[in-house]
């Protein structure tokens, strides 16, 4: 298994905020578990721009460390064993399924949880959800509690299924406890990058999930979650509050023509929910927030290529009737 030398160590503690060295212990897991929560993005920008991306060590880290990108669950969760096994920590690939549950075992392999051991101890971890929880947690039957979050944990189909908390989202995650190989994953990884079907392709999805509660873009939809405050949601209105979003509450930076992109497709993809559901521009619920007028999140997309992805992109309004595009659940989202 694959870890970070000591250069590609020094800079991924440099950028989630952690002085090293951690030691490989239940308190430093748990340290870095929060630091990459709390410093990189869940997204899949470059999903949407038709960027490829890579899952070996070296590629996770040039993306997420050094351009300071974040990335989608199997990104994340290779960056973090990496950086665990070179603490000193034991780490295997969980072959894992978001939304089985609902959609049945097609959905193996759509998600990589990891099975990490110190001390005689194993426990899961997983900063790949987006949604997710802060923890790792041991794999036993019953409630799971983090903060103010009461997820659960039990036995079923031939497997464990994690079951987030319903004030944030009905979703689950099954997975098994037998280590897998990174190549097991390499087909379903490749095909949610690519495919017209996959939900990735489909909508754009950024998430981080705080000590304070979760935040989600997507399309134009900013969807945040406070502990004890419930959840808002708003429409991002311009280019220019959706460059400040992506900036200030996820630490992502874009600008020039990749910004232009982006803000084009969310929009499209925001207009073809709105048709596809019948709903007005200004047909909108109650709460809202700074910089955005209140509306419902979007649900799911047509194929888009990777080709329509990289061509260049007109500028467009905010509102583009008639678009063909809707909204998909993404592995993390409010629904996968």
């Amino acid at each position: 298994m694959a870890s970070m030398d000591d250069g590609q160590l020094r800079t991924y503690l440099d950028r989630v905020g952690l002085d090293g060295p951690v030691p490989a212990t239940a308190e430093g897991l748990k340290r870095v578990h929060h630091a990459q929560l709390d410093s990189i993005p869940y997204e899949n920008v470059d999903i949407q721009l038709g960027v490829p991306l890579r899952l070996d060590v070296e590629g996770v880290h040039r993306k997420m460390v050094v351009e300071r990108k974040g990335g989608f669950c199997y990104e994340q969760n290779v960056l973090l064993a990496a950086a665990l096994r070179a603490m000193g920590f034991e780490v295997e690939y969980l072959k894992g399924a978001v939304g089985r549950a609902v959609d049945g075992d097609g959905e193996w392999f759509n998600h990589m949880p990891l099975l990490v051991g110190f001390g005689g101890r194993t426990v899961v971890a997983d900063t790949g959800l987006g949604t997710g929880f802060r923890d790792p947690f041991p794999v036993e039957d019953g409630p799971l509690l983090q903060g103010q979050m009461i997820h659960h944990l039990s036995r079923e189909d031939g497997a464990w299924r994690f079951r987030l908390d319903r004030r944030l989202t009905d979703q689950t995650f099954d997975f098994t406890t037998d280590p897998r190989g990174l190549d097991d994953f390499l087909p379903k990884f490749h095909e949610l990058q690519d495919s017209p079907e996959s939900p990735f392709v489909k909508t754009l999805a950024v998430m981080k999930t705080g000590s304070r509660g979760v935040e989600m873009l997507r399309a134009r939809t900013l969807t945040v979650y406070r502990a004890g405050e419930g959840k808002r949601q708003g429409l991002v209105e311009s280019r220019d509050d959706f460059a400040a979003e992506l900036r200030g509450r996820f630490g992502l930076e874009l600008s020039g023509e990749r910004l232009a992109a982006l803000w084009d497709r969310a929009a499209e993809q925001h207009e073809a929910w709105r048709a596809e559901k019948g709903q007005s521009s200004r047909s909108l619920p109650e709460q809202s927030m700074p910089g955005t007028r209140t509306c419902a999140p979007p649900s799911a997309l047509p194929e888009v290529t990777r080709e329509a992805r990289r061509a260049p992109v007109r500028r467009s309004p905010a509102c583009r009737p008639g678009s063909t595009r809707s909204a998909g659940r993404a592995c993390g989202g409010w629904g996968r």
